[in-house]
């Protein structure tokens, strides 16, 4: 796995029900993404690389759509270093 593009799995979440579009709008514990493999991990095709969690019935529909183009994939070890630049430093 070489890449994961974070706004899609946010959207994906969001598509769950995770988040709120107010800040008076309830935060719902249920709703949201985990990731089965990170950045540099060695997958196969079929393994899960996310899952998708929800408690509410019209969450379902969208969130398959916005995790389609989130994962790249490429032969070789991908950098895995989470520091992306340093400031003042």
């Amino acid at each position: 796995l070489s890449g994961i593009d974070a706004m899609s799995v946010g959207r994906a979440a969001g598509r769950r029900g995770a988040g709120r579009a107010r800040k008076e709008d309830p935060v719902p514990a249920a709703a949201g993404v985990r990731l089965e493999a990170v950045i540099g991990d060695t997958v196969t095709a079929g393994q899960p690389l996310a899952t998708l969690f929800t408690d509410t019935a019209d969450a379902i529909g969208g969130a398959e759509e916005a995790l389609a183009g989130a994962f790249t994939f490429g032969a070789g070890a991908a950098s895995t270093s989470r520091v992306i630049d340093v400031i003042g430093g």
